[in-house]
């Protein structure tokens, strides 16, 4: 008696469910040669099974599979078709194995490039994705079968992404293959953030990453202007100034860094922005909050016209924080 097939869709997804553990369980070794290649082609190969999984599953015979030369759909195919019927909700998802698609097709010219903290943050945001992925449509929680984790674990640490974007920039010397590459990343942040979709393609770093002239407010944003690579930097717009010695700490290399990109709104821009976008009087109920957030070293400074002599006065800024502040007061319009 000929033994019964497996079902196809139970089939690729136990495939794929191996590929994935596979993945993981090669990152976690101590050592391992090609970790990051052989981890990364794992995972697109997970993803084809569980995307040819959906498609059999989902779309029934409508979109073949196999075709009578005994070849498969192909990958980009496979994903363009299940992105087509997930619509919205799979953006993120669909970028981010773009991406990680693009490092294993572009792999060779990663050699001897510092792509490690990249490849990572891709490969664990992979994982995350399709974990859930097989969790949502096909009830398949691998968080039961096991307690493996990607672990950041070893004798150097993994290097930020900002490291990238520094003045002593890993991509300042790096080929055209790796800056075409991390160039691609940004324009996906950049469809998904018009899509309205503010998660990340990478896993651990939450990036803004845009043009200098079109910075918006973030808790880090790293601004790169392409017209001079010594303008590039780390702007920061929420903070919190404290006397506490634990507090972490940021290094400001003057007082005129912190009046060009935290207290820039004088008393008359912070009156007029009020009378523009919020139902406000200027009135003594005005002045009265305004001046008690004066008060307030987190919202108010002055920059010293003569930092040597601070008893001559200088000129008071507010920080854009203070709108925040502003609308316990107020209604904007």
């Amino acid at each position: 008696m000929q033994q019964r097939k497996p079902p196809i869709a139970k089939s690729l997804l136990k495939n794929s469910e191996s590929a994935l553990l596979a993945a993981i369980e090669i990152h976690n070794k101590p050592i391992f040669v090609y970790r990051y290649e052989i981890c990364i082609v794992l995972i697109v190969n997970a993803w084809e099974l569980a995307l040819k999984a959906y498609i059999y599953k989902f779309f029934k015979k409508k979109v073949r599979l196999v075709f009578k030369d005994g070849t498969t759909k192909p990958f980009l195919e496979c994903l363009k078709c299940v992105k087509s019927n997930l619509e919205k909700e799979f953006y993120l998802t669909s970028e981010s194995i773009e991406s990680i698609y693009d490092y294993r097709n572009n792999v060779i010219h990663f050699y001897g490039q510092k792509m490690d903290s990249v490849a990572f943050s891709l490969l664990q945001k992979n994982v995350l994705l399709l974990s859930n992925f097989l969790k949502k449509y096909f009830k398949l929680d691998l968080s039961n079968k096991t307690d493996l984790v990607l672990l950041p674990i070893g004798f150097k640490k993994i290097v930020s992404p900002v490291d990238f974007l520094s003045n002593d920039s890993y991509i300042k010397n790096s080929n055209k293959e790796v800056k075409e590459f991390l160039n691609k990343l940004v324009e996906r942040v950049d469809r998904l953030q018009k899509e309205g979709i503010d998660d990340s393609i990478l896993v651990s770093y939450k990036m803004n990453v845009e043009n200098i002239n079109r910075v918006k407010n973030a808790d880090i944003i790293a601004a790169i202007d392409n017209k001079n690579e010594q303008k590039n930097k780390i702007q920061i717009n929420k903070f919190q100034f404290s006397d506490d010695p634990n507090a972490k700490k940021i290094k400001i290399d003057n007082e005129d860094d912190i009046f060009k990109t935290i207290f820039t709104q004088n008393r008359s821009l912070v009156t007029k922005y009020m009378r523009e976008n919020f139902i406000c009087k200027i009135d003594k109920k005005y002045y009265k909050i305004r001046g008690d957030f004066e008060k307030d070293p987190n919202l108010f400074r002055f920059r010293l016209s003569y930092p040597s002599q601070p008893e001559k006065g200088g000129i008071p800024f507010f920080s854009k924080q203070v709108y925040k502040e502003f609308e316990k007061f107020y209604k904007k319009k």
